[in-house]
């Protein structure tokens, strides 16, 4: 067992001495006291009855005051040792104090009590040599192996093992690269790659395991002279650091030629740290191309959010939660589509191939998914719904996987990924006692294994490596193909409580449940997050607010309290939605205490395009010297040009081309500004 230092406890100490503050510890006995009768299936078999006795009802319950010097010893450092108590302290303490106290954040970042709960605590890393070290220690370990790890393979395809680093081998052939099946869709792609000057972006489309990998490499690979490849490795926030490394070496002659962005869901559509039209934008200014893979059913989910039941024009204008129409927009400009369905001259390619290589004993073999087949997708999906309907311990991790896409969708580590079976292991069998020697059997020698010796594809895939120190490194997710099959849009999610997980979990979840317009159980999950007053989770209940009606209010508050409580904490994207709000009411209106010039102002300070944007539009009308707070139009225009917006880059170019073929715009020349036009807007 790791032991825990007192650096590991000093924020938890901090935060607790701060809670002996504000309430007394019977006051903090009695409410934990309340939690644990509300919740009493958790409690574990294997917690002490007498333990158990002592915080429930009857003639065994115990006194406050004997409960209050339980308190008192956790103040003092110690932690409590039954699951079900860890989450009772964090629910007191998530209400009492739910932001970090200055003694806790001179110590370090944190996201809530519930991380400082998780550092100073080791029974949950007990025989586990793969527990990882405390949650701060363990957070720096993530930061600096997402950094690492943010490019899985780099070099020119006959440099990278695809089988093994892009997970495109298959168990049918030895788990090497499958024989290359040309596919109709493969012409478009390679003369855009073959044309990056025109067409700088190429979104390539279809459901998982249709072949969208495979052809793109074969494709880079027959390319000559062989470019440069990067293959990012998704995960939210993951983009912000490619796009820091991208921009190191722009001025490298080894820099990547083409970056592809593979499973690009996985890096979310959140505006603050997923996929959105800048960074698209902004990775393709620092390399010749850019190609997005993306899954047919994640296009059509945001395309659906962003313009289901309202006008695009009216979501334009604000930030906040799931794909934004510009992003949607870009993404259809540059879509090459491959169906699950073969056409004919693929489909006979395809059963030449199978012919070929004696795939006869294949039953059911269906063509028209190949690459789904090659994967065995198929038979992983029976083998899953075998363990299902078994139950016991199988059952329950293939539930905690499917958890893990929504908490957790760009992979999991082991120890969320026990607790998850943990919580699920008590609902399918009641009266077993958890074994985590069984756990361990079934997630290394069934879950992660492949369907033949050394093959890629399980039902748990890794997705990431170890760190120097072993701590951090391993992260598993479902495999994609098996996702749409097992994850259903309106998933329970009532065995799993938002106000004992870290904010970062809290706001994926957020994001599926967005994403399926569960906007009131979106609102239930945010708002913990957001009385601990993380920005994010306050800008993003704002949104949510707005989504359930015009007049709604959550917790109190309607959408417009929510996004100045996240703009007084410096999220620029709640000013300019605020500064939104008011302009929709009139001019000189005021909301929240300031007018939507005001609102625009302090979102642009902070480098929201769309709102340096709409300020030059306004200035604009105004005159053509005329400035709105010290800056002319084609001052904010270049502003939000900067920042990728291109409306701003268009608008900055008419201006030139009406000033005259010497003309200097903004430091630049009328034919800089052209060529920056069409690289930003396309052809």
């Amino acid at each position: 067992m790791r032991m825990v230092s007192e650096t590991d406890k000093a924020p938890y100490k901090a935060w607790l001495a701060e809670l002996d503050r504000v309430m007394t510890r019977r006051d903090v006995a009695t409410a934990m006291r309340e939690y644990v009768r509300a919740h009493q299936h958790l409690w574990a078999l294997d917690d002490r009855p007498t333990t158990r006795d002592k915080w429930m009802k009857g003639s065994s319950a115990a006194q406050l005051d004997v409960l209050a010097n339980n308190v008192g010893r956790w103040i003092g450092g110690s932690v409590p040792g039954p699951n079900i108590l860890k989450m009772a302290l964090i629910s007191v303490v998530d209400r009492a104090v739910p932001e970090a106290p200055d003694s806790v954040r001179q110590l370090g970042q944190w996201g809530g009590f519930a991380d400082v709960l998780d550092a100073a605590d080791t029974s949950n890393r007990s025989g586990q040599k793969r527990g990882g070290a405390a949650a701060k220690h363990k957070a720096q370990q993530d930061h600096a192996e997402k950094t690492a790890n943010v490019v899985r393979a780099a070099g020119r395809p006959d440099d990278i093992d695809a089988a093994r680093d892009l997970e495109i081998g298959s168990s049918l052939f030895d788990d090497a690269l499958p024989p290359y099946v040309a596919r109709t869709a493969d012409t478009l792609v390679a003369a855009r790659l073959g044309d990056p000057r025109n067409h700088p972006i190429t979104v390539i489309v279809g459901p998982p395991k249709s072949g969208k990998t495979r052809s793109l490499f074969h494709l880079l690979s027959a390319a000559t002279p062989q470019p440069v490849t990067w293959w990012h490795n998704p995960a939210p926030g993951a983009l912000d650091t490619l796009i820091t490394r991208l921009d190191a070496v722009k001025n490298d002659p080894a820099r990547p030629d083409v970056v592809i962005l593979d499973d690009a869901g996985y890096n979310g559509v959140t505006p603050d740290t997923g996929l959105t039209a800048p960074r698209i934008r902004k990775i393709a200014s620092l390399t010749t191309s850019v190609v997005l893979i993306v899954h047919s059913a994640d296009l059509a989910s945001w395309k659906d959010h962003a313009t289901g039941g309202r006008s695009a024009g009216g979501l334009e204008t604000m930030m906040g939660i799931g794909a934004s129409p510009t992003l949607v927009n870009l993404l259809d400009a540059n879509t090459v589509d491959y169906s699950a369905e073969l056409d004919d001259t693929e489909l006979a390619a395809a059963s030449q191939m199978l012919t070929d290589n004696d795939s006869s004993d294949l039953q059911g073999l269906d063509l028209t998914r190949l690459a789904e087949a090659m994967a065995t997708v198929g038979k992983l999906h029976a083998a899953v719904q075998a363990a299902s309907e078994h139950g016991g311990m199988r059952a329950a991790l293939v539930d905690a996987a499917i958890d893990a896409t929504i908490t957790d969708p760009a992979g999991v580590d082991v120890d969320w990924l026990q607790t998850l079976t943990q919580i699920h292991y008590r609902r399918l069998a009641r009266n077993a006692r958890w074994q985590p020697a069984q756990f361990d059997i079934e997630f290394d020698d069934w879950a992660t294994v492949g369907f033949s010796p050394g093959s890629p594809h399980a039902v748990l895939i890794r997705t990431d490596t170890h760190t120097p120190d072993s701590h951090g490194g391993e992260r598993y997710r479902l495999l994609d193909a098996l996702t749409p099959r097992l994850r259903a849009p309106d998933r329970d999610l009532t065995h799993l409580d938002p106000t004992t997980l870290h904010t970062a979990r809290i706001l994926r979840t957020s994001d599926f449940l967005i994403a399926h317009r569960r906007y009131d159980t979106a609102a239930t999950w945010l708002l913990p997050a957001a009385h601990r007053g993380d920005p994010d989770s306050l800008l993003k209940l704002g949104s949510v607010t707005h989504e359930i009606g015009p007049e709604a209010l959550v917790d109190g508050r309607a959408a417009t309290g929510w996004w100045a409580l996240a703009a007084n904490r410096g999220d620029p994207a709640a000013a300019h939605n605020l500064g939104v709000t008011a302009q929709a009411i009139g001019f000189d209106a005021v909301i929240e205490g300031h007018t939507a010039t005001e609102w625009r102002l302090i979102a642009a300070d902070n480098g929201i395009a769309a709102t340096a944007f709409n300020l030059g539009n306004a200035a604009n009308q105004l005159g053509p010297d005329a400035a709105i707070e010290g800056h002319t139009a084609t001052e904010w225009w270049r502003i939000a040009a900067d920042n990728g917006n291109i409306g701003a880059a268009h608008n900055l170019g008419v201006t030139a081309d009406k000033a005259g073929p010497n003309a200097v715009i903004e430091n630049r020349m009328v034919e800089n500004r052209r060529r920056q036009r069409k690289h930003r807007c396309g052809p």
